[in-house]
């Protein structure tokens, strides 16, 4: 039996063919080769003459009348699918750049974060380096950065995680920086909230209520939970063995911030490692995913007070997912919804 194939090429590049089974693999076949070409906008389907009233496999036959129409769905498709997402499925090729940019720094970070403290355009880095001094890498608009870190007012402390934000919608970037407690219940560990002032970044944890003194700080997420205009922080913090200071969030009010877990209802007393903020559904419902060794360890829906727990209610993820390290939330196949 004589397989029939819908032959489809992309602008200046050979034709490809695939097998016409269904329209679903049509579809399919033609987004994966327009976003490999997404910068060529001109797509042709090619519907030789043997395909006139030739018999498939699965026993249906093909007009020319038809093959025209499955080629016009397909552009039509095509082109919708590809300027939603035009490089999804392009090659893409890293280079390790560190040594030629100038971060010459080699050991444990806890994580870096990309910030435009002077308000250049450029993004710049914010390493923290745990144990060890931080850098600031200043980008020099041409592939290279500058060590600035004389520019940060910091103390060398159990520094972890961190995340910029203009907080004071003052048009420029500030930087929290989260720091743990000596791993434990020492105490001791203040984190490091850095005002952006011309330039300078200057340590005011304390004036402004982040310092979370016996916190086991993580990672930070800023997002504005309450829609008031001014952004609000999540904290993220390491379980301790005696349930003090766990992840927290903080809302802004009057320039302080204060634990607002008494109007949200948050609360979770593990080891938390970071929060990532996500919409769920038709509806777009904004949550807060929040990440411990058994994923997740709660999902709360923020558009209501107190907080609800999706994970709890609905059952979005199974209970097997224990021991996790780390987890990625982003649309991998292109439909819009975010993917884990």
């Amino acid at each position: 039996m004589e397989t029939t194939y819908l032959y489809c090429s992309i602008w200046g590049e050979s034709s490809s063919h695939y097998d016409l089974r269904n329209m679903q693999e049509i579809i399919m076949y033609s987004q994966r080769n327009f976003y490999t070409h997404a910068a060529r906008k001109l797509i042709t389907c090619i519907a030789p003459p043997n395909l006139i009233e030739t018999k498939a496999r699965t026993g249906y036959k093909f007009s020319y009348a038809s093959v025209l129409a499955v080629c016009f769905l397909v552009i039509m498709t095509t082109l919708l699918m590809g300027f939603r997402a035009p490089l999804a499925h392009a090659e893409i090729r890293f280079e390790d750049i560190t040594s030629t940019a100038g971060v010459t720094y080699a050991g444990p970070s806890h994580g870096a974060s990309w910030g435009d403290f002077n308000r250049d355009g450029w993004p710049d880095l914010w390493v923290s380096n745990h144990t060890s001094p931080p850098n600031l890498f200043q980008n020099n608009k041409d592939g290279m950065f500058s060590e600035v870190s004389a520019q940060v007012n910091y103390t060398n402390a159990d520094m972890h995680g961190s995340a910029w934000a203009d907080f004071d919608n003052d048009g420029d970037q500030d930087l929290l920086m989260l720091v743990g407690s000596g791993n434990g219940v020492m105490g001791g560990g203040l984190n490091q909230f850095f005002v952006n002032s011309d330039g300078l970044l200057v340590e005011r944890a304390q004036e402004y209520g982040l310092d979370y003194y016996l916190g086991r700080g993580r990672t930070p997420n800023w997002f504005d939970w309450d829609n008031d205009g001014r952004l609000d922080v999540f904290v993220a913090n390491a379980a301790r063995s005696d349930g003090a200071a766990p992840s927290a969030l903080f809302s802004q009010a009057d320039g302080i911030f204060l634990d607002s877990v008494n109007q949200t209802g948050l609360a979770t007393f593990k080891s938390n490692s970071f929060g990532t903020l996500i919409s769920l559904g038709s509806e777009n419902t904004s949550v807060l995913v929040i990440h411990a060794s058994r994923f997740p360890d709660r999902i709360y829906d923020y558009g209501q007070t107190p907080f609800v727990d999706l994970n709890e209610t609905m059952g979005l993820f199974p209970s097997s997912g224990r021991f996790t390290v780390d987890a990625a939330i982003a649309d991998f196949n292109g439909d819009l919804l975010p993917d884990v």
